[in-house]
């Protein structure tokens, strides 16, 4: 064959067939494509910026341009040119950050099983399968993002490609595919998305946000803490000559900055518990005008996406009820409230003691209705040992003392991200220089003065009120850049008793 053959591919069914991920690291040809990475791909290709992510018009080059355009991909890729926190390395499961932190592979059956616990509370296994009696109150599911407002937050195309396969939009997401595999059904989607962009609301004024305010608070208040930070940020604690080193533990993904509208994400970053009540994304404390300046700058070279397949489908409208009626047949209020006034119960499934281990979410091959979390090796290991567990009639007894309580609620919460307590958590090295201050605001121990503080003997130290004080109630923070976030009532009051009744009788230290 001619080394100059035309070759024609369409972009969508390349990526479909296995042959590049669409949200390769360092070069976003839709979302992205204003990114450095993408621009200077085009501008060497000579190939005009695509607006969004699955072309519908084909590609075409020859097949040296072919061989350009891939070694360009993987140099685009390479972490120096990491330079926005949307081209962080994509996680390619569902990311529970602290499960990823303290499992490991070589972990023996017995400690990993804990890791299996954690899973089955985090991924909120128990929404659909109930626990067993003993374990319900630590295997609680936890709500849920509130879908009231969703038709304002999200345009319907990038919601129908969340919907129909949310680890492709949304790399770590821990919210399952229904519709994921070849059998999905499109209408069914489509009808959960009418239903769901029905939903609108009257979005509070933001102020316009700036980028570069933006940039330097995204890497000083406490975001990288969990967040990817950009390879071309330098924090204040970095010592002048030394080599920045990447996080060694995966960042949770920033992708919905992607994918919703600025003002909407403004408004989310200015108050996350009202839009998501389990305080994963805890409440940073940002003013309006910091939320618009991060908001600004998640969206820098952010073009408005589109969705060619949703299109090229030309699937015929389905109508608000018959949307509301696949909302509840998939289980979707499991995990959310339905949008509107009416309240949609999700029907029972099998409780945890008799699923089989080599189905469901667990199978080799799932089929399209079953959860697909895109689970990893060592998350499938962890949960067929925590359910063989469960089965086998284990009582939660490494959950039975004050302490291991305790640590149970710091696990779920993710408070190891930026504290320590025994021995246990505090921030890896890469990250631990983007934490900036000139003392602690809190009166607790810490390893540096920039750092947040231990939490050994906190309760001990600061009593019933302190402890109220500083996770349930705004703070001034005179003395540290980096916030201490709110995690939201229901959420914190539990650990509150639980350091008291851990810490009784410590010296306060």
């Amino acid at each position: 064959m001619d080394a100059n053959v035309s070759l024609s591919c369409s972009i969508s069914s390349f990526i479909n067939s296995g042959g590049l991920p669409w949200n390769l690291p360092g070069c976003r040809l839709g979302a992205q494509a204003g990114s450095p990475g993408a621009e200077c791909l085009r501008a060497a290709l000579d190939i005009p910026v695509f607006r969004h992510k699955y072309p519908s018009s084909p590609l075409r080059m020859t097949r040296p341009c072919l061989h350009v355009f891939l070694a360009a991909l993987f140099y685009a890729g390479a972490p120096e040119t990491r330079a926005h926190p949307l081209m962080a390395e994509p996680v390619n499961h569902p990311l529970v950050f602290t499960f990823d932190q303290f499992y490991l592979p070589v972990d023996p059956d017995e400690h990993l099983a804990g890791g299996g616990h954690l899973l089955l509370a985090e991924l909120n296994c128990s929404a659909c399968h109930a626990a067993p009696d003993a374990w319900r109150p630590w295997l609680a599911p936890k709500p849920g993002p509130r879908l009231d407002g969703v038709g304002s937050r999200m345009d319907a195309d990038m919601l129908w490609l969340f919907i129909r396969s949310p680890q492709h939009l949304k790399k770590g997401t821990q919210m399952p595919g229904l519709f994921s595999g070849a059998e999905g059904d499109e209408e069914k989607v489509e009808a959960v998305v009418e239903f769901l962009s029905a939903s609108t609301w009257d979005a509070p004024q933001m102020p316009a946000g700036d980028a570069m305010r933006g940039r330097n608070l995204y890497h000083e208040t406490g975001c990288v803490a969990c967040h990817e930070p950009a390879s071309d940020h330098r924090p204040a604690n970095a010592p002048e000559d030394a080599e920045l080193d990447r996080p060694g533990n995966a960042s949770v993904p920033v992708v919905l900055a992607d994918v919703w509208h600025q003002d909407a994400l403004a408004a989310f970053l200015h108050q996350p518990l009202a839009f998501r009540p389990a305080g994963r994304m805890p409440d940073m404390l940002l003013t309006s005008q910091e939320a618009a300046d991060i908001a600004a700058y998640l969206h820098l070279g952010r073009t408005q996406p589109g969705n060619a397949l949703r299109a090229a489908l030309q699937i015929p409208p389905q109508g608000i009820e018959r949307g509301r009626q696949v909302f509840h047949e998939m289980r979707c209020a499991a995990c959310h409230e339905a949008p509107g006034s009416s309240r949609v119960t999700a029907p029972s499934s099998h409780p945890m003691r008799t699923l089989r281990l080599d189905q469901g979410c667990l199978a080799e091959r799932q089929t399209s209705g079953i959860p697909r979390y895109d689970l990893n090796d060592l998350q499938k290991r962890a949960l067929r040992l925590a359910l063989i567990s469960l089965q086998a009639g284990a009582r939660p007894d490494h959950l039975a003392t004050p302490a291991q309580q305790t640590d149970w609620h710091m696990t779920r919460l993710n408070c190891y991200a930026c504290h320590d307590r025994g021995h246990k958590g505090g921030p890896e090295d890469p990250r631990a220089l983007y934490f900036t201050g000139t003392g602690s605001a809190t009166g607790l121990p810490g390893g540096s003065a920039h750092l947040p503080p231990s939490l050994d003997q906190a309760g001990a130290r600061l009593g019933r009120e302190g402890l109220e004080k500083i996770l349930l109630g705004p703070r001034a923070h005179v003395s540290s850049h980096t916030r201490m976030p709110l995690f939201g009532a229901p959420q914190v009051r539990p650990l509150v008793d639980w350091l008291l009744e851990t810490d009784k009788g410590m010296p306060a230290r």
